[in-house]
């Protein structure tokens, strides 16, 4: 059971003991679906065509930071279980950091003076690299620019 619908029954539970609502209500199967996954996925054709923006009330994220959250939220998944964090440091250890990332590096200080650095650098270029798609479909609207 996903986070949106774990809530959805406890707070069913309480609206009914606080006599909110009909004991005999049931929540329609139709909007027991409203999850994040779901969500996303049924956003995803509309967002690459440019009708849904990343930050609808728009941020003052510069690009870069925007770039760096979507890549930083990338490696959080990819790692959080011990084969995803095997699997996913496998993979950044076979590989150089793209020059094309050298400033999303230099602004985390990951200058590769040592063991841990150089795999952290390693890591957040792979995930740049794997969320590259997801920075290309975001709209002007969304965008930040530089100050």
């Amino acid at each position: 059971m996903t986070c949106t619908r774990r809530f959805q029954d406890g707070l069913l539970k309480e609206a009914r003991r606080a006599n909110k609502i009909d004991a005999a209500y049931r929540i329609p199967e139709e909007f027991r679906n409203n999850t994040p996954e779901r969500l996303a996925e049924a956003f995803a054709t509309p967002r690459r065509a440019g009708l849904f923006s990343e930050y609808p009330f728009g941020t003052d994220l510069t690009r870069e930071e925007i770039d760096l959250a979507r890549a930083l939220r990338w490696l959080k998944e990819r790692t959080g279980s011990k084969a995803g964090r095997v699997a996913t440091i496998a993979r950044a250890l076979f590989r150089t950091p793209d020059e094309a990332h050298r400033g999303y590096l230099d602004r985390l200080n990951l200058a590769a003076r040592n063991f841990d650095e150089s795999l952290t650098a390693r890591l957040v270029s792979l995930a740049l690299t794997r969320t590259r798609s997801e920075r290309e479909a975001v709209t002007s609207r969304t965008a930040a620019t530089d100050p």
